[in-house]
């Protein structure tokens, strides 16, 4: 599925359903196997994720409009995480590592995609399946998730294996810097800081500070010798204190993101309880409202149907209930993951929840500028990859699988 939705639009959602298909058969399989443990140690991430369906149900109520679409997107957090969570409980975690291959073909198509555009074109890279904001920062984080997967072993040959995944980041990371998509560059310290967590010694914590300074001054010095990043940085400086008074309608790319936050936060004030009741709606408000107080430009109110921001999307769709709902979706399973990175883990296990806090906060910090689950298909792509990051990162399933 990774590969899927680096690739194209269509067969994502399809796979997605079959998955959940597959695994209910597994568990039809197993349907002797008690379940008790499952909900036992996810009940907490399973509410948290069940909070987007509670949100949409209730905004829905409250504006006497059943929004399908949006219930639909909101299941799929919550199925996808219970029914193949389940499912992958009944696979020995050596079996189910191997699904991080599918990370590692993604990272690699996904970063040659975006090097052969860039080598064909001067312009910015075209990228398929979505726009090059979202596609460069998924190619980021499929990145972090090769750099963090290195603890794994899942070929005979450990060697060539670690040189492959530490080729695959260096591809990862060039691909990343060759998109110019600023968003990606948001979550780089919060995958910096992981990776001290996940590779630094016990009681060597002043070690993990110098290297995780040393690393962020790296990364600064490799995007700042590119002269198009540079002059990106200055651009959305320029355009950020600009985009006020007679300019605050600009149809600048930093400009534009303000128009709709402030839109955005006109919608909240004026139905803060349950939004507006749909996603649909957002354009709607924009020219019938926004536009004719001022608050964006014709372009903006006729072709932007979303904030560029996850939390103002739920915000503006649901109420506050909705924006608090979607942080559970990030910051619930979160806190599970950091906690599984205590150093008394199998290395294994560490390896997994410093992918999942990986997944979860750089989804978060992803979609602060970008809409990330503006389709369903990348909402099936988190929730697959919450489950197997969260069965992978289980210590007791290690325990137990090493028993004789």
């Amino acid at each position: 599925m990774p590969l899927l939705i680096m690739t194209g639009q269509t067969l994502p959602s399809p796979a997605f359903y079959l998955l959940l298909l597959c695994s209910l058969a597994v568990l039809v399989q197993y349907r002797g196997h008690p379940l008790h443990g499952f909900y036992q140690k996810y009940r907490v991430t399973l509410l948290c994720l069940a909070a987007p369906a509670l949100a949409v149900l209730f905004s829905s109520m409250v504006n006497a409009k059943l929004a399908g679409p949006d219930l639909e997107a909101a299941l799929r957090f919550l199925l996808g995480f219970w029914i193949l969570g389940l499912a992958f409980t009944r696979i020995n975690p050596a079996v189910l590592g191997k699904a991080l291959c599918g990370f590692m073909l993604a990272a690699l198509v996904a970063s040659l995609i975006i090097i052969v555009l860039a080598l064909a074109s001067p312009l910015r890279p075209d990228t398929p399946a979505y726009n090059a904001v979202g596609y460069g920062s998924l190619t980021g984080l499929l990145m972090a998730l090769v750099a963090f997967s290195l603890p794994w072993r899942l070929s005979p040959w450990p060697r060539a294996e670690s040189m492959t995944k530490l080729v695959l980041v260096g591809l990862g990371l060039l691909a990343v810097i060759l998109v110019q998509t600023r968003t990606a560059l948001l979550a780089f310290p919060i995958f910096i800081v992981v990776a001290c967590l996940l590779y630094m010694k016990p009681h060597r914590r002043v070690r993990a500070l110098v290297l995780a300074v040393g690393m962020a001054v790296l990364l600064s010095a490799v995007f700042a010798a590119n002269g198009t990043w540079r002059q990106r940085v200055v651009d959305a400086y320029q355009e950020a204190v600009t985009c006020s008074g007679d300019q605050s309608t600009a149809d600048t790319s930093i400009c534009i993101r303000l128009q709709l936050w402030r839109a955005s936060l006109d919608m909240l004030a004026q139905r803060p309880v349950a939004g507006m009741g749909s996603k649909r709606y957002f354009n709607d408000y924009l020219n019938q409202e926004s536009l004719p107080a001022g608050v964006v430009s014709p372009s903006v109110a006729e072709g932007w149907g979303e904030p560029h921001n996850d939390i103002m999307l739920a915000l503006t769709s649901y109420g506050v209930p909705g924006g608090i709902a979607l942080l559970l979706v990030f910051l619930g399973p979160a806190g599970l993951f950091l906690r599984r990175l205590a150093f008394h883990h199998p290395a294994q296990a560490r390896a997994a929840a410093a992918m999942g806090l990986s997944l979860t906060l750089g989804f978060l910090v992803f979609g602060l500028t970008e809409t990330m689950f503006r389709g369903m298909r990348t909402i099936g792509f988190y929730s697959m990859s919450l489950a197997l990051f969260m069965i992978l990162s289980d210590p007791d399933r290690y325990a137990r699988s090493a028993r004789p």
